[in-house]
This record gives structure tokens, sequence and C-alpha cells, in this order.
């Protein structure tokens, strides 16, 4: 499921290598995802990703479309707009 969201909110290129890794490219910054028993929160310390976008409101349709949900809405902030993708 979470394979399918990158790859159709996205366009990501996503291969598996073993089933505790997958790889994504297409994006202009190749890395993968690992599975593990450890868990990122705000609470506990985590990155801020960040994903560019020519259209906000694009990419907003393109993650709903691809049955994301959206922890917080559209803002403002510094000098752009955003808004966060629940984990």
């Amino acid at each position: 499921m979470i394979k399918r969201f990158f790859e159709t909110a996205f366009s990501w290129s996503l291969t598996d290598f073993g089933g505790a890794y997958t790889a994504f490219s297409n994006e202009g910054l190749d890395g993968g995802f690992f599975v593990s028993e450890r868990v990122s929160t705000t609470q506990n310390g985590a990155a801020l990703v960040v994903f560019y976008g020519k259209s906000l409101k694009e990419t907003y349709r393109r993650i709903m479309s691809a049955s994301g949900i959206i922890k917080e809405e559209m803002f403002n902030f510094l000098v752009a707009e955003g808004f966060i993708l629940k984990n």
C-alpha cells in the first residue's frame, strides 16, 4: 500500500531488494525505505522531509487521489506554502 501511494502520488519508481528494503528513484534524489520496529515521530525526534512540487494544489490533488491523509491543511510559511502529510 505504501509503495502504491508513492508511485501514484509522486510517480516514483520503486524496486524491492529482499523483504526489508525498497529503493526509490525518479525524483532527483534516490533513497530507500527499510522495514524496522523503530518509529520516528515528532515526539522522539524525526527528520523533516520536504517534497517540492511546481504546483502545491496539484501535489495536494495527487496525494488525495492516492488515498493520502493530510494532517494539516495548506498554510503559508516563510516565502512558500505547504501542508503536512500524515505519516
